[in-house]
């Protein structure tokens, strides 16, 4: 290809990423309403004493005035957001994904792939022949008819229409009616494009994603330009909150094309009710008439596990060949997503440590938008699998439909949970939350069993009350007691510290409940004379 048609699709490129060219929805408009006024001059809108399918019908046509302006903007305003397309270097930190790193050189790095994504040459030409074989197969009876007639061969026609209708009006020119019926394809051509396009980014955005995951048998020690998974994070999203809106919108458009689809089921197929039509034997061509429709309908579904990618977070080890080689073990499992030096922090060499993290790992949600969101998403996926696939215009069929979708839905999520629990029970078993210190006794053997979980802002909101309000002397000497309970693992000295932390940020605390825990620390921690003499100290302060 020559340098010349290299450089005029990358500008086509720019220009249909561009968010600034505004009149471009005005062209796109135009484009789409041309076809309704030529239908209204030529006569194809509606004609009186011809039996065929007018213009005046074609629904699914008609909202493409809409949805064609629509699906460019979203193509631009994705393209910008989540690609920074439009970015200036100095803007970097707006895109989501590049927002994740503070250093200048990989945020550079990031960004320079996502641009290469976006504006490739080959994906041009791939979405543009994917359209192009796309509009063949679904306009194949169409195009036949049309050559047949002017070769003067015998036309064999299922249904009279607008893209055909000079077969049976000697009025229609069919040079006329071919060139209507290609403006009138025109803007659907345009916006399959722009979904196939979508799909793209998507696709590009998602698997950019998964690879930038950090894991230890594929990226060594290079976790610098990586996405290091946080397992203490109190929103349990992996410390990937700065891109929940990125998969938000995903799930925005993946709704939107429902909606869209929906539209296009109902008119394409006219069944009333499944009871009716369940036993027919022609039911596979009334569900689904065209090939076309067999099309959409593949794409959606292609589309929204596009969509789901990012919910795989939890199962990158699963192509660790280091973890199989270790019998799938949870150490191993778990160690994959934790860098060498980093490790340490977590002691995966002691039972308790790990079922601390594992805990932590379960409460991380599957999606980083959070699982009520991944949940609701499978819900209305399903509805409207179950619905392009038997359209119905029965209320109670429909709520059925709906309730078998929200069935499916859960069923997904628990095969997630039943593919992680396959490894270990533990990776689905929500104990320890992110954010919680565990005070563990010399006896710890699972979670729970001889340990306190505390959360660790209550304790350090706790303390800080204390300090300010108490002398120097005593703040110190209650850090020497918070010490000496989290050495000793004793949980009833550590609720009884709690509970008196609780009295003292009280306007007036109860002297009575205050004796009662710090004479129940005193007995619990015998040995430690040092703190038997800071309890009593400190207990005269309110006794």
């Amino acid at each position: 290809m020559s340098n010349q048609a290299k450089s005029l699709i990358n500008k086509v490129q720019r220009r249909l990423l561009d968010s600034n060219k505004y009149e471009d929805y005005f062209f796109a408009f135009i484009i789409a309403i041309t076809p309704l006024f030529l239908s209204i001059i030529l006569g194809f809108w509606k004609q009186e004493g011809v039996d065929f399918e007018s213009y005046q019908k074609a629904t699914n046509f008609h909202s493409l005035i809409i949805s064609l302006p629509v699906s460019l903007f979203l193509l631009r305003a994705i393209g910008n957001y989540l690609f920074g397309v439009k970015i200036l270097p100095s803007q970097r930190g707006k895109v989501p994904l590049i927002s994740l790193f503070n250093n200048d050189s990989v945020q550079a790095k990031i960004h320079q792939k996502l641009k290469q994504n976006v504006l490739n040459d080959k994906i041009f030409y791939v979405t543009l022949t994917i359209d192009i074989i796309f509009h063949i197969f679904d306009t194949l009876e169409i195009i036949k008819q049309y050559i047949f007639f002017f070769l003067g061969k015998e036309i064999t026609v299922s249904k009279y229409y607008w893209a055909n209708l000079f077969l049976i009006e000697e009025s229609i020119d069919p040079i006329q009616n071919l060139l209507f019926t290609i403006i009138a394809y025109l803007p659907q051509f345009f916006i399959f494009m722009t979904g196939l396009m979508l799909m793209y980014l998507f696709a590009s955005y998602n698997l950019l994603f998964i690879r930038l995951i950090y894991c230890r048998s594929k990226h060594q020690e290079n976790f610098q330009d990586r996405i290091v998974l946080n397992f203490d994070d109190p929103n349990y999203r992996f410390g990937l909150e700065a891109l929940s809106n990125s998969f938000n919108v995903q799930l925005v458009v993946l709704f939107l094309a429902g909606i869209g689809l929906l539209f296009s089921r109902i008119h394409q197929t006219e069944i009333s009710s499944l009871r009716t039509v369940l036993s027919d034997p022609q039911l596979q061509s009334k569900l689904l008439p065209s090939i076309g429709q067999y099309i959409i309908v593949i794409l959606w579904l292609t589309t929204f596990f596009i969509v789901l990618l990012p919910a795989l977070i939890k199962f990158l080890p699963f192509s660790s060949r280091y973890v199989a080689s270790k019998t799938w073990s949870i150490q191993a499992y778990l160690k994959e997503f934790i860098p060498h030096d980093h490790a340490s922090n977590h002691y995966l060499s002691k039972t308790e440590s790990l079922n601390v993290l594992a805990s932590k790992f379960a409460w991380n949600s599957f999606w980083p938008s959070g699982d009520d969101i991944a949940r609701f998403l499978f819900y209305f996926v399903f509805f409207v699998c179950l619905y392009i696939l038997l359209p119905t215009r029965d209320f109670v069929e429909i709520v059925v439909l709906i309730i078998i979708g929200i069935l499916l839905g859960e069923t997904f999520l628990n095969i997630f949970r039943w593919a992680l629990g396959h490894i270990d029970d533990r990776l689905v078993t929500r104990k320890i939350k992110p954010g919680d210190t565990i005070i563990m006794g010399d006896n710890f053997q699972n979670i729970g069993a001889g340990a306190t979980i505390v959360n660790r802002s209550k304790v350090e909101k706790s303390f800080n009350k204390v300090r300010e309000e108490f002398d120097e002397e005593t703040a110190k000497s209650l850090n020497i007691v918070e010490q000496e309970i989290n050495k000793s693992g004793n949980k009833d000295a550590a609720e009884l510290f709690d509970t008196f932390n609780e009295e003292l940020q009280k306007p007036e605390p109860k002297k009575s409940v205050l004796r009662t825990c710090w004479k129940g620390i005193e007995l619990a921690l015998p040995s430690i004379t040092t703190l038997t003499k800071i309890v009593l100290d400190i207990s005269k302060l309110f006794i």
